[in-house]
C-alpha cells in the first residue's frame, strides 16, 4: 500500500511539473497597415528642394526618392519608412533626419504635404521606370595602404596614379606596377586639390583659387596659368582631341571648358553642386559625385549613363587607365572599376 501511495504521489508531482513548464507561444504582429501610398509615383510637381522624379514606398518599409535634373544627372536616396493611414515618416534627402508628411490618395494621384518642408503631387507609375535607375558597379582591383588622408582629385601620367596633396604643395605618385609610393612632384606656388596630365605636362588646381596652373612632369615653377574660372576647382579632365581642359568649380557649381592653346574659357555649363573629380575617356567626360559616376557627352551636353558604386562610400577622385578607371574613395583606398 505504501508503494502504491508513493507511485501515486510521484505521478501527481510529475503532472504538476509538466503543467508548470508548459511552453507559452506569444505571437507579436508587426504594425504594417495596407496603406494606399504603397507603390511607385511619378512626381508631377513639388515645392521641396531637389529634383525629385519618382517616389517609391515599399511594403518592406523603405522609402526611396529618385532624382534627376534637366541635364540628366541621376541619384537616389533610400530611408526607413514608417507608414500610417494618413501620414508617412521618412527621410527624403538622405540627411539622417526623419520628416513627417501628411498624405492622401485620390484615384491615381497622391498628395503629400508638410507645412515646414513643402508639398509633392505624384501620379501612379510603373516600377519599371525606376528599375535600373543606375548601373551598379563593383571593384575589380584595389590598392590599400599606399597613402592616407587624401580626399581630393587624382590623375594618371601613363605609369603612376597622381594624387593631389594640397597641404604639402605636392603631387604624390603611386606606381600601378609596384602598387607603392613612387615619389612626388613639387608644384611650388599651388595647393592642389586635383591634378590632370595632358600628355606632356600636369595641371593642378590651387585650393580656393579660380585658376589652374601648368607644371612640367618633373615639377618646379609654374609654366602657365589659365584664365580665371570659378574658385575651388575640384576636378580637371583633358580632352586630347580638342586640347580642352574641363574644370569643375565647386564655388560656382559650373563646368568650364578651357582651351590651353588660346588660353581662353570657351564654354560654361551650370551642372549643380556636389561634384568632385573628372576624367576623360573615348570622347566622353566622366564625373563623380558621392558614390555615383556619370558618363557625359560633352556636345551637346547630356548625361548618357549613370553608374553607382556598390559600396556606400564617397568617391573623391577618378582617373582613366586604358578602358578601366581608378577611383580614390573614402577609407584611403584606390579601387579599379569597369564602366561600359
Amino acid at each position: 500500500m505504501k508503494n502504491a501511495l508513493k507511485i501515486s504521489s510521484f505521478i501527481c508531482a510529475t503532472l504538476l511539473l509538466l503543467n508548470g513548464c508548459k511552453k507559452t507561444e506569444i505571437i507579436k504582429e508587426e504594425y504594417n497597415p495596407a496603406i494606399p501610398a504603397y507603390g511607385t509615383w511619378a512626381v508631377v510637381s513639388s515645392t521641396m528642394q531637389g529634383d525629385m522624379k519618382y517616389l517609391q514606398f515599399s511594403t518592406d518599409k523603405v522609402a526611396t526618392v529618385f532624382s534627376e535634373n534637366t541635364l540628366g544627372f541621376k541619384s537616389s536616396s533610400a530611408s526607413i519608412l514608417t507608414p500610417l493611414p494618413d501620414q508617412l515618416l521618412f527621410d527624403p534627402y538622405g540627411y539622417g533626419t526623419t520628416f513627417i508628411f501628411n498624405y492622401k490618395v485620390v484615384g491615381d494621384s497622391i498628395f503629400i504635404t508638410s507645412p515646414n518642408y513643402g508639398d509633392i503631387k505624384g501620379v501612379k507609375s510603373s516600377e519599371s521606370n525606376v528599375t535600373g535607375w543606375a548601373k551598379v558597379v563593383s571593384r575589380i582591383d584595389e590598392i590599400n595602404g599606399a597613402f592616407s588622408d587624401n580626399d581630393y582629385g587624382i590623375g594618371f601620367d601613363g605609369t603612376n596614379i597622381l594624387m593631389s596633396d594640397y597641404s604639402a604643395n605636392k603631387v604624390n605618385k603611386i606606381s600601378l606596377s609596384t602598387r607603392l609610393p613612387a615619389g612626388n612632384i613639387n608644384v611650388s606656388g599651388s595647393y592642389p586639390t586635383t591634378v590632370e596630365f595632358d600628355g606632356t605636362d600636369i595641371w593642378v588646381s590651387s585650393n580656393g583659387y579660380d585658376m589652374i596652373n601648368r607644371y612640367s612632369l618633373a615639377g618646379g615653377s609654374v609654366l602657365s596659368t589659365s584664365k580665371q574660372m570659378g574658385p575651388w576647382i575640384y576636378g580637371i579632365a583633358f580632352d586630347p582631341i580638342s586640347t580642352n581642359l574641363w574644370c569643375f568649380a565647386g564655388n560656382t557649381d559650373t563646368l568650364y571648358s578651357y582651351n590651353k592653346g588660346s588660353n581662353t574659357v570657351t564654354n560654361r555649363i551650370g551642372v549643380g553642386n556636389g561634384f568632385k573629380d573628372m576624367a576623360w575617356s573615348n570622347g566622353k567626360l566622366f564625373m563623380v559625385r558621392n558614390n555615383y559616376i556619370y558618363r557625359v557627352n560633352p556636345s551637346p551636353f547630356v548625361v548618357e549613363k549613370t553608374y553607382k558604386l556598390k559600396e556606400t562610400v564617397s568617391i573623391y577622385g577618378i582617373a582613366a587607365v586604358g578602358n578601366d578607371f581608378w577611383l580614390s574613395i573614402s577609407g584611403n583606398s584606390l579601387i579599379k572599376v569597369t564602366l561600359n
